[in-house]
């Protein structure tokens, strides 16, 4: 999205929100918006914005709740603690013949959890009935816990690249 369209996408939240451009530096937070939706489709970024205000009762939304909006709208089927546990039984199930390539095509999640090849054989000597209950709720947890970390990370990795780059130009300024 260019730096107009952007604007006009937060004009559409302070006309909800008459205090949503109300911050002391409002420039600063169009940059900002800017760089962060700078490689989101016009069209998507719109369609999120206005799911977000139709859900937001009382408090303008933020970046945030747009990006976690995009992102909803473009998870791939199967992008789920479920899909990746069918995954993951795949993997166990074929670990005793599987190529360190193939390990490394799985999703980031489940070699974390499974901790590698070695890692997968020993989670299929688990006893099914463990597996299927204990094992699968330890996944889960471990699954949307990694995954609100690499949300998290990805946002931060945006907010730091900002930092960076407003004290290169101070510096460049100065």
């Amino acid at each position: 999205m260019t730096k107009a369209e952007v604007s006009e996408l937060m004009g559409k939240i302070a006309d909800e929100y008459p205090n949503f451009m109300k911050t002391p530096d409002p420039g600063r937070r169009l940059e900002t918006w800017t760089r962060i939706l700078s490689k989101v489709p016009k069209g998507l970024a719109e369609c999120a914005t206005t799911r977000v205000l139709i859900e937001h009762k009382y408090n303008a939304p933020n970046i945030s709740d747009i990006i976690a909006c995009i992102k909803e709208l473009t998870r791939k089927e199967g992008d789920d603690a479920t899909s990746a546990w069918h995954i993951l039984v795949r993997a166990v199930q074929r670990s005793s013949i599987m190529l360190p390539e193939e390990y490394n095509m799985l999703p980031y999640e489940i070699k974390r959890f499974a901790g590698g090849i070695s890692g997968l054989i020993a989670l299929g000597m688990i006893e099914e009935s463990v597996f299927e209950t204990v094992t699968r709720a330890n996944f889960s947890k471990t699954y949307e816990s990694l995954s609100r970390a690499k949300e998290t990370e990805m946002i931060l990795n945006g907010a730091q690249y900002h930092m960076l780059e407003e004290k290169y130009n101070l510096l460049r300024e100065g």
